[in-house]
């Protein structure tokens, strides 16, 4: 789990030419498949219970959280980069910058809950990876030199709903998929999802980046591939909540007896 993204975020910064990026990539999957073997044969409680994985819809909602997760790292720090870089903020002044999105993420925690009883998680789902999805595109369509109010703040404004939404949503799917027993894993392996989605991200971001601008002459070019790349993956993620993630209807008062074991 260490390696996967630090194979990932050293990539930029030295290339996939270097042998030791391979190396670690290859022994973190290696490392993941003996975690998935020793859990499935050699325990009788294991950490991460395999059969969450065939929770309805439990693995789409991952898939699709992971990449809205991954979008969302990429706009904060391309936002970060295009501050420093092209405007002359201090590091003050853009700190002062995400203060839209403190407020705007309180907001967005308050609506999430509230369209809990008129929306299916899925759209909760979708709406999250959509929002990021505008985020990025406002990001990646701005010029080097424009006021923070003209595309940055509203940038924000949508970067608060993304996480949210899609935070708010993948509990309600945990908690109605899996079992009573394995919502504790669920719930943590959507927290992981969120702090690994954020780190990975970027470090397939900046790979691009990094590939894409003339060696370091061509900042903008770079940075706005980058972010096409995560509107991709928002894209992606807004399509998979859509067609493939469905929470049953349920109905029931407490637990069955099932559930409880």
């Amino acid at each position: 789990m260490i390696a996967d993204p630090l194979s990932s975020s050293q990539a930029p910064a030295v290339g996939w030419d270097e042998p030791y990026e391979y190396i670690l990539l290859m022994i973190s999957l290696l490392h993941f498949a003996a975690f998935v073997l020793w859990e499935y044969k050699t325990t009788s409680e294991p950490i991460l219970p395999l059969s969450i994985w065939t929770a309805p819809s439990f693995a789409m909602m991952i898939i699709s959280a992971f990449l809205t997760f991954m979008s969302v790292g990429i706009i904060i720090w391309y936002i970060t980069l295009y501050n420093f870089e092209f405007r002359g903020y201090t590091i003050f002044e853009s700190a002062a910058s995400y203060a839209t999105l403190a407020v705007c993420g309180t907001f967005a925690a308050i609506i999430s809950a509230k369209v809990i009883p008129h929306l299916a998680a899925q759209y909760i789902m979708a709406i999250g990876s959509l929002a990021s999805c505008v985020a990025l595109i406002l990001v990646a369509t701005m010029p080097a030199q424009q006021t923070y109010w003209a595309q940055a703040f509203p940038a924000l404004i949508f970067t608060a709903f993304g996480p949210d939404f899609l935070f708010t949503a993948s509990q309600i799917i945990a908690s109605n998929s899996v079992k009573r027993k394995d919502q504790g894993a669920a719930g943590s392996l959507i927290g992981t999802v969120l702090s690994y989605g954020l780190s990975i991200g970027l470090g397939f971001a900046g790979t691009v980046e990094a590939y894409t601008n003339d060696g370091g002459r061509d900042l903008l070019t770079g940075y706005r591939n980058a972010l096409y790349l995560g509107i991709g993956m928002a894209g992606c993620a807004a399509v998979i909540a859509v067609l493939f993630v469905r929470i049953p209807k349920d109905r029931r008062e407490g637990w069955d007896e099932d559930d409880k074991d």
